[in-house]
C-alpha cells in the first residue's frame, strides 16, 4: 500500500467551519487518515482538528478525540442539523415537491448521522424525534401565504404537510399570475392613455382636440390648455373658461368653448 508522509497528509485538509460544505472536508481527511502511516495516525487526528475553525472547533473542544470516525460523525451530523435548521423554500428555483425532496434527504441524512452505533430502542427515538423536528422546519420554510395556511392545518406528518403545501402553492401561483396579468393590462391602458388616438389637421396645434379612452371612462384634452375629466356624467374643467361644467346625456360628447 502506498504511503506519504505526515506533512503531505496534512497539507491534503482543508480548513473547515460548519456552515460550509462538509464533504470536501470528509473526503479529502478521508484520503490523508487511509494514507499516512499507521503510527502517524493519532498525531494526524490531532492535525485534524487544528483545522477545525468557529463552530467545528467548539464542539470537539472538550472531548478527547482520539480517533477520526469521531470527529467525522460528530462534525458531519452537526454540519447536517444547521442545513436543516436553515433551509427555506426557494420559490423562484424550485416547487414545494422539489422544496420537499431537499427537506427529506437532509432528514434521512440526520438520521443515519445520529444513530451510528446506537442500539435499535434509542435510534427509534432519535428518528421519531428528527421526524418531528422536521415537520417543523418543512412548514417554517414556506413563503408566508403557504406557510401561514399549513400551518393553520396543524399537518401531523411531513407528507401531509407537502400534500397541503402543494395546493396552496397552486392557488398562490393562479393569484400571482392573476395579479401580474392585471399589472401588465393596467400598464398597457395607461400607455394607450397617452397615445395620440385622434388629431385633426384642421384645427391649430394649439388647439387640436385629441381624444383618449379606457374601458371605463373618456378623456377629452385640449391640447396646450389642460385636461378635462368625467365625472358621475359631468366634465368639469381644469382650467377657467376651457369648458363650462355641463351635464350631458347619454351618448352626447363635450365639446370645448373654443369649438362650439
Amino acid at each position: 500500500m502506498v504511503t506519504i508522509k505526515l506533512e503531505e497528509a496534512f497539507k491534503l485538509i482543508p480548513l473547515f467551519t460548519l456552515e460550509n460544505d462538509i464533504y470536501p472536508f470528509i473526503n479529502a481527511c478521508d484520503m490523508a487518515v487511509n494514507l499516512v502511516e499507521d503510527k502517524f495516525a493519532l498525531t494526524l487526528v490531532k492535525c485534524i482538528t487544528t483545522r477545525l475553525c468557529g463552530r467545528a472547533s467548539e464542539i470537539i473542544k472538550y472531548k478527547n478525540v482520539t480517533k477520526w470516525i469521531n470527529i467525522k460523525n460528530t462534525t458531519t451530523s452537526s454540519n447536517l442539523q444547521i442545513r436543516l435548521n436553515s433551509i427555506k423554500y426557494e420559490m423562484i428555483n424550485e416547487d414545494v415537491n422539489d422544496y420537499y425532496h431537499r427537506v427529506e434527504k437532509l432528514y434521512y441524512r440526520l438520521c443515519t448521522a445520529y444513530t451510528i452505533n446506537k442500539e435499535e430502542i434509542v435510534a427509534k427515538v432519535i428518528h421519531e424525534t428528527l421526524k418531528e423536528q422536521t415537520l417543523v422546519i418543512f412548514i417554517k420554510g414556506l413563503i408566508g401565504p403557504i406557510k401561514t395556511i399549513v400551518k393553520t392545518r396543524n399537518p401531523k406528518t411531513l407528507e401531509v404537510a407537502k400534500q397541503l403545501a402543494k395546493v396552496e402553492e397552486v392557488e398562490f401561483n393562479s393569484d400571482r399570475d392573476n395579479y401580474r396579468y392585471r399589472n401588465d393590462f393596467s400598464n398597457n391602458r395607461d400607455n394607450y392613455n397617452f397615445s395620440l388616438y385622434f388629431q385633426s389637421d384642421n384645427i391649430p396645434i394649439t388647439k387640436r382636440l385629441i381624444k383618449y379612452r379606457t374601458p371605463s371612462r373618456i378623456y377629452f384634452n385640449n391640447q396646450g390648455d389642460g385636461l378635462l375629466q368625467r365625472e358621475d356624467n359631468v366634465f368639469s374643467e381644469l382650467k377657467i373658461g376651457i369648458l363650462s361644467s355641463k351635464i350631458l346625456k347619454p351618448g352626447q360628447i363635450a365639446v370645448p368653448k373654443h369649438f362650439a
